[in-house]
């Protein structure tokens, strides 16, 4: 994960628990674009912490049974630096690596005997570890920057409204296939088509503001998408392809093949689907991991700590997803 910047970074490194009775600490961050600036900016003191920030130019730090000889010459090297650092008496030292290429593990341990003239602790017999700061799973909460919970919600307000006019158009063109189509929605088949488009497009003209849209799985709400939730969650991955497989027929979407998001991957079903099939199962899916991924933000305390990059490209490939189904429906 490289898209980040000093202040976000220098925020997850002070969250960051320190091991006990550690004095010294080393994170790696992939960087795509310049990194110069970067580590100036992030050339900080936490309370009685010090962090310092090296841009690394060679291959230092990819090879696993280097790393305790490539920390002994990168602080060699940076000897005049870390010097100037220890006037002002630091207790802790975290070192921060900037570098193009990507980490292969999450964390690498190593002990280590600090330099005599080193600012925290000459001497001393330690052991350091060099953390992936991205990587790390202890790194934030669910409800964090890199998940971009405005942007999601924002998608599935577009996706809504656009599959909103596609049950017009099909209402507009077949009645009896729109009607169907509604008919296989929890609770709905006593309903026409016309009547929830109406109460579809009122709802959808209550919110106010896109990127804080909260779709619930609630029955009285009277929301397309809030609909298509209540199916997800009222049936299994199986039946759930019974019913993408009815909703494919009332309204075909088959010029080609959406690519589904990863939690679609993980929820395949064992039943046959056609191309149209598989694009209602991936959209239902795609749905509901958005319904979740915005409930588990606003609930963050619940969940725990999960890796910054795991929660950013999470979110990106749904952020993906909701935008071809926009642009295919």
């Amino acid at each position: 994960m490289s898209a980040v910047d000093a202040t976000r970074a220098i925020e997850l490194i002070s969250n960051a628990a320190w091991p006990a009775d550690e004095v010294l600490r080393a994170f790696w961050i992939q960087v795509d674009g310049p990194r110069d600036g970067m580590a100036q900016d992030m050339q900080k003191a936490l309370d009685r912490e010090e962090v310092f920030t090296i841009v690394v130019r060679d291959d230092s730090f990819t090879v696993p049974n280097r790393i305790l000889a490539d920390m002994h010459q990168l602080l060699e090297s940076h000897k005049d630096l870390l010097n100037v650092l220890g006037e002002r008496r630091p207790e802790r030292l975290t070192i921060v690596v900037l570098v193009k290429e990507n980490f292969t593990k999450a964390q690498i341990g190593s002990p280590i005997t600090l330099p005599s003239w080193f600012p925290v602790r000459p001497g001393l017999e330690t052991h350091f570890f060099l953390t992936d700061l991205f990587g790390s799973p202890e790194g934030t909460l669910l409800n964090c920057p890199e998940a971009r919970i405005d942007k999601v919600a924002e998608l599935v307000f577009d996706l809504e409204r656009v599959l909103v006019n596609a049950l017009q158009s099909l209402n507009t063109r077949s009645a009896s296939a729109a009607n169907a189509f509604i008919a296989q929605l929890p609770n709905r088949d006593s309903q026409t088509a016309s009547t929830m488009l109406a109460r579809y497009r009122t709802h959808l003209t209550t919110v106010a503001a896109p990127r804080a849209y909260r779709p619930n799985a609630g029955e009285t709400t009277n929301s397309l998408v809030s609909d298509m939730l209540r199916l997800f969650l009222s049936v299994n991955v199986d039946d759930l392809a019974k019913a993408a497989k009815i909703l494919a027929v009332q309204l075909p979407k088959d010029s080609r093949l959406l690519k589904p998001p990863y939690l679609g991957v993980m929820l395949r079903p064992r039943a046959l689907l056609t191309t149209s099939g598989k694009n209602w199962f991936a959209l239902l899916v795609g749905l509901y991991q958005a319904y979740q991924l915005m409930n588990a933000a606003a609930h963050a305390g619940d969940y725990g700590h999960y890796a910054p990059a795991l929660i950013h490209h999470s979110s990106r490939d749904l952020q993906l997803f909701l935008e071809d189904a926009q642009q295919f429906f």
